[in-house]
């Protein structure tokens, strides 16, 4: 097994071989392009070197075909989901072994140990760490599924060796640099899916610790050349104690309950932020006054004494027609004036939603209507019809708040 200090030369070998054989003109060129740029500008170094080295277990969680799957989703905010279950289903993971996020990629994650790993425990814990994040698969992907996104799978590559922390004058994170960062990166890609694989480095100092090899079975599985006929030996790490790895309760608890509270954050963020675009409803007149006239069509009952009850709670006067047929003849035989907004459903049997604007709007032209649907189509409903506004078109499952709320602009607007 090389020494950390020659590993560190050989791999940057080639970085330095291309580096002697730029021409003494280009050379010449750079430095009398240095001397004549402003003198007024201040040299600012992209990344400061501290002078601080340690020896780091980093280790790197990478999704496996993670650009099928995002190609795969039409929506911006699925694939937004994608990733962010991604980095928060995990990280809770990281932080309850002791290890820390150091950056995100995407679809990869970079996470390390502090330096005082170095004791029996804080190896097991690195292991235990990676073990446990393949275990949890499962519950990650529930929350995927969850989302309508097709389930993942990952690989997660281990490491140990000396470190230079650096600060980077483009983030305020620090960041860390090294042989032991560039190899862990590479050894990834020998995993198999859903499986931890670690360096040879890391193998070395876990074999001296002789109560892990009770716990963990190490099988060398392939190889990366370093240069010089040197290898590199990589190791897959299998849980020899089958029964205990699955008890991760407190775990699992925490990644549901943490994907919950922000689920209901992000509901509350929405629930804001349509209250700041839409006027709030009016309360009932104190005189017991009706607010207008709404005809409701839906061919599902339950849905019609849902919306029924919302908007006589704000004191509406509701008619309410499970056949759209029958709406449309009523229409026809009232006033054009009585109704003040019609509600209808989109999909439904004889006379669907499209059919009954055309025909409702041929008998009162400046009658008010909203759209309510589960259809993903509203982009295409307002290209079919340009008289409907995106305002016009409500999406299934919609709450009672938000539902008023498009009733009392339509209302408005009418006035």
């Amino acid at each position: 097994m090389i020494g950390d200090k020659e590993r560190r030369e050989k791999v940057n070998d080639d970085d330095h071989q291309k580096a002697n054989s730029e021409s003494s003109r280009e050379r010449d060129n750079a430095r009398f392009e240095s001397r004549n740029r402003d003198n007024n500008t201040e040299l600012q170094d992209d990344i400061i070197f501290q002078g601080i080295s340690s020896d780091f277990c980093v280790c790197m969680l990478d999704i496996v075909n993670s650009t099928a799957v995002t190609s795969s989703l039409a929506q911006e905010d699925k694939i937004r989901k994608f990733y962010s279950l991604f980095v928060n289903s995990v990280s809770p993971i990281i932080s309850h072994f002791g290890g820390r996020v150091l950056k995100t990629g995407g679809d990869s994650m970079i996470y390390y140990f502090p330096n005082e790993i170095e004791r029996i425990e804080g190896f097991k814990k690195v292991l235990e760490c990676g073990i446990s994040m393949l275990d949890l698969r499962s519950t990650v992907n529930s929350l995927y599924r969850r989302e309508g996104i097709q389930p993942i799978g990952y690989r997660i590559s281990a490491d140990y060796g000396r470190l230079e922390l650096a600060e980077s004058r483009f983030s305020r994170d620090q960041d860390f640099f090294g042989p032991t960062m560039n190899l862990c990166a590479k050894i990834n890609n020998k995993a198999p899916a859903n499986s931890m694989v670690i360096g040879g480095d890391l193998h070395q100092v876990i074999k001296k610790q002789h109560s892990l090899e009770k716990e963990f079975q190490f099988e060398e599985i392939s190889e990366f050349s370093i240069g010089l006929k040197q290898r590199y030996p990589i190791y897959l790490v299998i849980p020899m104690d089958l029964n205990r790895r699955t008890n991760y309760p407190e775990l699992k608890e925490k990644i549901l309950h943490q994907h919950d509270v922000r689920t209901q954050n992000e509901h509350a963020a929405e629930r804001i932020r349509l209250s700041q675009e839409m006027p709030s409803p009016i309360s009932l007149e104190r005189d017991g006054t009706s607010r207008g006239n709404i005809m409701l069509v839906d061919d599902q009952p339950d849905m019609l004494f849902t919306y029924r009850s919302f908007l006589e709670g704000q004191g509406f006067k509701v008619h309410t027609f499970t056949d759209p047929t029958v709406a449309l003849r009523q229409f026809a035989k009232e006033d054009t004036s009585k109704y003040d907004l019609v509600v209808m459903d989109i999909r439904m049997p004889q006379l669907n939603g499209l059919q009954l604007y055309q025909r409702l709007r041929a008998i009162n032209s400046t009658i008010r209507i909203l759209f309510v649907t589960a259809l993903d189509a509203a982009d295409e409903l307002i290209s079919l019809l340009p008289d409907v506004a995106s305002n016009q078109v409500i999406m299934k499952p919609v709450s009672r708040d938000r539902f008023l709320k498009y009733v009392d602009l339509a209302v408005r607007e009418k006035g």
